[in-house]
C-alpha cells in the first residue's frame, strides 16, 4: 500500500508540472454488469427453498459515480488522469404469508482506481472527441443476508466476502470546454479480470460453481456524463 501511495504522489507531482492544463471532474453515469457466479449464487439460495420465492430485483443496470482528475498535454492533443470510481448492484428475494416471511438480500460494491490515457481525435465547431483508455483496480464486496421469520424456529444469516480484480476501459468521450469549465459524455466498456470471492477473516474461498472458484464481475458497458473545471497551469 505503501508503494501504491509512493507511486501516486510521483505521478501526480510529475504531471502538475508538464500539464498545460488541470481538470478536476465529477461525472454520474449508468452501466450493465456481468456477475454471472454471483447470479448463479443467488440462484442457488433462492432453489434451496422448499416453497418458491419471487425475485423483485436480479442485478439491474445501476448508477455509478466517478471523480478524478485530468492532465492536458500538447495543446490539448494528448491527456493523462487519475480516477476513483464507486458501482454498485444487488439482487433481493421475498416471500411473506400469514405463517411468516423470508428475504435474502444480495448487495454487490465496488471502488475502484484508475490510470487514464487519451488522445484527441477530432477537433469540432461544438465539441472535441477523445479515445481514452482507463486501467484501473477494483475492490468488490459482496454482502450476503438472509433471514426466516416463522414462529417456531426463525433464522437469520449473513456473510460478506471480496475481491481484488484488474480492469480495462476503452471509451469514446464528446467534451466541450468553456473558459473556466467544461462538461462532457462519454461511453465505453469495461473488462473486469476476474479474481475470486474470498472470505476476508480467513483468506479462503468464499463459493465453488461447477467445481471453480465464483468470481466477481463488473464487465459491462458504461455511459457517463460530468462537469469539470478548467485550471491553467502557472509551472
Amino acid at each position: 500500500m505503501k508503494h501504491l501511495v509512493t507511486i501516486l504522489l510521483f505521478i501526480i507531482i510529475t504531471f502538475n508540472s508538464l500539464a498545460q492544463k488541470i481538470e478536476p471532474y465529477f461525472s454520474f453515469g449508468y452501466g450493465s454488469y456481468k456477475q454471472t457466479d454471483i447470479k448463479a449464487i443467488f440462484n442457488i439460495y433462492v432453489n434451496s427453498m422448499s416453497f418458491t420465492v419471487p425475485i423483485t430485483d436480479f442485478f439491474p443496470c445501476y448508477y455509478n459515480y466517478d471523480g478524478g482528475i485530468n492532465y492536458k498535454f500538447s495543446d490539448d492533443k494528448l491527456e493523462a488522469g487519475l480516477s476513483i470510481a464507486y458501482t454498485s448492484s444487488g439482487a433481493r428475494a421475498t416471500r411473506s404469508d400469514y405463517s411468516g416471511s423470508y428475504n435474502i438480500d444480495f448487495t454487490t460494491r465496488a471502488t475502484g482506481i484508475a490510470g487514464s490515457f487519451g488522445m484527441r481525435l477530432m477537433q469540432c465547431k461544438w465539441f472535441d472527441i477523445y479515445s481514452k483508455v482507463r486501467l484501473g483496480l477494483l475492490s468488490t464486496k459482496l454482502e450476503i443476508n438472509e433471514s426466516l421469520n416463522v414462529e417456531i424456529q426463525p433464522y437469520a444469516y449473513s456473510n460478506t466476502s471480496e475481491s481484488k480484480s484488474f480492469s480495462i476501459e476503452p471509451m469514446i468521450e464528446l467534451s466541450k470546454s468553456f473558459r473556466h469549465f467544461g462538461v462532457f459524455v462519454n461511453t465505453g466498456y469495461l473488462v473486469d479480470v476476474t479474481a475470486k470471492l474470498y472470505l476476508p477473516d480467513h483468506n479462503i474461498t468464499a463459493f465453488k460453481i461447477n467445481g471453480k472458484d465464483a468470481v466477481s464481475n463488473w464487465s459491462g458497458y458504461r455511459i457517463r456524463g460530468g462537469i469539470k473545471a478548467i485550471i491553467q497551469n502557472l509551472f
